[in-house]
């Protein structure tokens, strides 16, 4: 999440610096991923997305994620 007017690859290119990542590390979940989404800009700098159908599947996603790994 982010200020509003601050879109969310600045807030992934911070959260990269302060966690010492690069883009191949990140694997980013969101639901308005299309052209004009509020998740766009993170899949046009190139970070690996994942598409959900909304918000709400977010956190089950990554529950599974790390139950897997």
């Amino acid at each position: 999440m982010t200020k509003r007017g601050i879109d969310k690859a600045y807030g992934i290119k911070k959260l990269m610096g302060l966690l010492d990542v690069k883009k191949e590390d990140i694997l980013f979940v969101g639901d308005r991923l299309e052209e004009g989404g509020n998740d766009h800009p993170v899949k046009a700098m190139g970070v690996d997305c994942l598409n959900v159908s909304g918000w709400q599947d977010t956190g089950l996603v990554i529950e599974t994620i790390l139950e897997v790994t």
